[in-house]
């Protein structure tokens, strides 16, 4: 299989023209309701077929290959795959990616969309190169790996080696069980981004490392470098798995298994890894993309449109999928006006210290050899408590960012982690010799030391700063830090919507005091504040604080459940005593009567 080589290689640089055109085969119905059979030919990211006889062998594409019948374009502008593109919209804050480094004293949240709180990886200087080998183990590929427009030039024969991160439509309709997502986050890890969907697809398998591959590597001629102890990526299909035709059958589904879905979206605590209590909605047959729905755009329904499927639209409008229709009987009204559904029926109920979790997109969970310690970097805690959007008290999970920065007035910018890696590791020389994956406990003389080099490199044009828990620490004389508070850099939210518990299991179950008991954790929780400088160590913020209400406020409501079982028997008593007075005057009055009748009568 012979190429133009540097003519394929300039063909990134030029977005395609695409016309208007008819819809795909594969994009409109005939009316038949069978089972849509794929065997399909493969093709490369150079538009050429793969045949089993070439060498070097290359991975097939999706882009080509799926798009031969669907609208790749189309597909790509969906929700999981439209995030590094300038025209989107935010659409409601979800998880960000997370950068945890204990080796930087560093959690970084990052996010392309315009959400509170997070950075977009452009404004600190990480490369879509970088992003995508960082955090594209956990991604269905698209994005800024798949947009030559956003290729950094600094990085482009990295890019000519590894390929696109094409969308990867195997990781979620391939309900073969011999697909394999944790070999495709492998790949992605070695900078394999063209060669990760074959790699997982169980047609084939992918050996050696883009990553470790010299600039000048060419792709094609597949020769390895000279140093033995690395290999050039190369893929060696399944002979078997090609028809006489060199077809090949993929066993494709629209009805996504929920542990496609899991892979990327599951959560878990952290202390207790095992704990399986399921959705109450999965539990009654229902799947992920029963209410996560879509079109051919992919746009996943989020339940945030005025007729997708949220709690309100399906429990109360439409009755969607038989959906039972709460009476919520004794329930005072304001608690549908300013609670959130999630709030009393979404993840485990509110705790005096909220619990630690772990997430797959933020600890790589799924992966071989991943660390179990409950204690790994980083640090999310839920439930937390606060108020939504539409100004409804919601539960959420929760970050304390911590990074390094470049103070300027009254503006912080953070300093690109991987520039300043080599810089702190130097200072703080920190090795996790207990596998816990958590923060070392630093001085304020390293902090400061670290600082010093930072701002004697010139990496820090103005003054250099270390940001965490909520506070900003600056050089003061002694070799002592002085905090400041951080503004606006506070701790990083985002919505907790499962797993979904029901009525039995839900919040105020037990009772009124559940929430509004003096101790109650739902107002007076106490969120700890998370920071690898045990010197300066915070008090935890009280849920009602965090929630920006007063405490004392909410204590004397709380107290008035002292005594509102009296209160409720004093305005019981109250009102059968009208009635028992009325009762005995009616007595008097009928005795009164008959006396009258039985003097008549004589």
């Amino acid at each position: 299989m012979r190429r133009l080589t540097i003519i394929v290689f300039l063909l990134p640089l030029f977005p395609p023209v695409i016309s208007a055109q008819e819809p795909k085969i594969g994009d409109v119905t005939d009316g038949s309701q069978s089972r849509k059979v794929h065997v399909i030919r493969l093709i490369d990211q150079d538009s050429s077929t793969v045949w089993l006889d070439e060498q070097p062998l290359m991975p097939f594409s999706t882009r080509n290959t799926c798009g031969a019948c669907h609208d790749y374009k189309k597909i790509a502008s969906g929700w999981h795959f439209n995030a590094g593109g300038t025209d989107q919209l935010p659409g409601r804050t979800g998880q960000p990616w997370i950068w945890s480094d204990p080796v930087l004293l560093t959690q970084f949240p990052l996010s392309y969309r315009n959400w509170p709180g997070m950075f977009n990886p452009d404004s600190i200087g990480l490369k879509p190169f970088d992003f995508v080998g960082m955090f594209g183990r956990h991604s269905p590929g698209g994005g800024v790996g798949d947009d030559t427009a956003r290729w950094d030039k600094a990085n482009l024969l990295r890019w000519w080696i590894s390929g696109r991160s094409e969308v990867n439509c195997l990781g979620c309709h391939n309900a073969s069980p011999a697909y394999d997502p944790s070999e495709y986050a492998g790949q992605m890890i070695r900078q394999n981004y063209r060669w990760a969907p074959t790699a997982a697809s169980a047609i084939a398998s992918v050996t050696g490392s883009a990553r470790d591959m010299p600039d000048n590597y060419d792709i094609y001629r597949g020769a390895a470098p000279d140093v033995a102890q690395i290999q050039p990526p190369s893929v060696f299909y399944d002979a078997t798995r090609f028809d006489p035709r060199n077809n090949v059958f993929f066993d494709i589904t629209i009805h996504i298994p929920d542990q496609n879905c899991m892979f990327c979206h599951s959560q878990v605590r952290a202390d207790s890894l095992e704990d399986r209590s399921g959705d109450v909605h999965i539990r009654a047959g229902l799947h992920c993309v029963d209410c996560h729905t879509n079109g051919l755009d992919h746009m996943i329904d989020r339940g945030t449109g005025p007729g997708g499927n949220s709690c309100k639209n399906c429990h109360y409008r439409t009755g969607r999928y038989g959906a039972p229709k709460p009476e919520h009987a004794g329930l005072p009204p304001v608690h549908l006006e300013k609670l959130a559904c999630t709030t009393c029926h979404s993840g485990p109920g509110p705790r005096q210290e909220p619990l630690p979790f772990k997430t797959s997109l933020a600890h790589a969970l799924g992966l071989h050899g991943i660390s179990r310690s409950q204690e790994q970097l980083p640090h999310i805690q839920a439930p937390v408590y606060a108020f939504d959007p539409e100004g409804k008290l919601s539960p959420f999970y929760l970050l304390w960012p911590s990074f390094w920065g470049n103070l300027k007035g009254k503006r912080l910018k953070p300093l690109n982690p991987l520039k300043i890696r080599e810089i702190v590791n130097g200072v703080i020389g920190y090795i996790d010799s207990l596998g816990t994956g958590s923060w070392p406990s630093v001085s304020d003389s390293v902090v400061y030391q670290v600082l010093d080099t930072l701002r004697s490199s010139g990496i820090a044009e103005d003054e250099p700063v270390f940001l965490t828990g909520g506070k900003i620490f600056r050089q003061a004389d002694g070799y002592r830090l002085k905090e400041i508070d951080a503004a606006d850099i506070g701790p990083v939210i985002w919505p907790l919507a499962h797993d979904v518990r029901p009525a039995a299991q839900s919040l105020g179950s037990d009772g009124c005091t559940e929430c509004h008991g003096n101790n109650a954790a739902f107002f007076f929780g106490r969120i700890k504040v998370d920071s690898p400088l045990p010197a300066h160590k915070q008090d935890p913020v009280t849920m009602s604080g965090f929630q920006q209400k007063s405490s004392l406020q909410r204590r004397l409501f709380a107290a008035s459940f002292l005594f509102r079982p009296w209160l409720k028997g004093i305005l019981i008593a109250l009102t059968l005593l009208p009635l028992l007075i009325i009762f005995i005057y009616i007595i008097r009055g009928v005795k009164a009567v008959m006396e009258s009748v039985k003097r008549e009568e004589q």
